[in-house]
């Protein structure tokens, strides 16, 4: 009933469901929309599948912060120099605030490159947060692997390519790729949020979300969600880890302490 709804009053809306529904060009100029079903797909993944993947990605970038008192300390200071101000009021992050997070960004995103969401994939904003963020996402990104089926044949490649007939699944290993040291450096298997100092550097070799059209529909609401959560927490709590904690992360469908 609700799709039906919004069907009929479609133009300006930012309604989840409504932006679903809009139509787009493919590479062809053919003008193509998803389905009723796609539509609700969608919509259990945005609301669903986003619950455990960003706190199984929160619970990582705790216990890296744990670990890395350091790196806990720089995101503490960004977080309180941005959202309490020179007089040192309490303030709760808004979006504005948000942009200047850099390093707790930065942080998310290595974690996400350590540990992806997810193991199988099937087909950032603000600066020392930020950078917290996306080295959390490198080294436990939500998900581990990617799957993708070609729809149509494909060719990868520039020259002679490799040549992809249609109905062909393809994987693209995450945890592997954030892993390689011939990309990330010598210490690929360890935290350094500064990897993600400069935007759009790895594009082509981090993307824990997914890329391209297919990519994780609920992703920038994710990420919103969790820069705020871990603006918070670093804002009022300092925590270390258990000395009876060992360190041995189990792969399922995501990466799991």
């Amino acid at each position: 009933m609700l799709i039906a709804n919004n069907s009929k009053n479609l133009e300006g809306s930012k309604v989840l469901p409504s932006l679903l529904m809009s139509s787009h060009k493919n590479l062809d100029g053919i003008e193509e929309k998803l389905g009723l079903q796609e539509i609700i797909e969608e919509c259990k993944a945005f609301y669903f599948v986003g619950k455990e993947t960003i706190a199984n990605l929160l619970t990582w970038s705790l216990i890296l912060l744990a670990r890395h008192q350091e790196w806990q300390s720089k995101a503490r200071e960004e977080v309180i120099i941005f959202l309490c101000g020179p007089c040192g009021h309490n303030k709760h992050p808004v979006e504005e605030n948000l942009n200047d997070l850099k390093i707790v960004s930065m942080i998310i995103n290595e974690a996400l490159r350590l540990y992806p969401p997810g193991v199988l994939l099937n087909r950032q904003t603000s600066k020392k947060v930020t950078m917290i963020i996306n080295e959390t996402l490198r080294l436990y990104p939500p998900a581990p692997f990617i799957m993708r089926e070609t729809l149509t044949r494909v060719e990868l490649g520039g020259g002679p390519g490799l040549d992809l007939p249609a109905g062909i699944q393809l994987y693209s290993a995450l945890i592997a790729l954030q892993h390689e040291t011939e990309i990330w450096g010598a210490d690929a298997s360890g935290f350094n949020p500064l990897r993600f100092n400069e935007p759009g550097k790895h594009l082509a070799s981090h993307f824990p979300f997914g890329l391209g059209p297919r990519i994780c529909v609920a992703q920038n609401f994710g990420m919103t969600e969790l820069k705020v959560i871990l603006a918070m927490i670093v804002q009022h709590y300092s925590f270390t880890m258990s000395p009876t904690y060992v360190h041995a992360p189990v792969m399922s469908v995501n990466v799991q302490p």
